[in-house]
């Protein structure tokens, strides 16, 4: 769904503003960076043992 938008948003963009293009592939490539940011800090912090114990876990 949020992959969804992100394409509308920037053919939305694309068709405002014709002298700037930005191809689809790079788009993609934003959006895995986002979700490999993501889940890496999610299983870092399952992986940290010590905030685990403070969380009470």
């Amino acid at each position: 769904m949020y992959m969804l938008a992100l394409i509308l948003m920037l053919k939305i963009y694309q068709t405002r503003h014709p002298d700037i293009n930005a191809s689809a592939h790079s788009a993609y490539m934003v959006m895995a960076l986002v979700i490999l940011v993501g889940v890496t800090g999610v299983v870092s912090f399952l992986s940290f043992p010590l905030l685990q114990d403070y969380e009470g876990g």
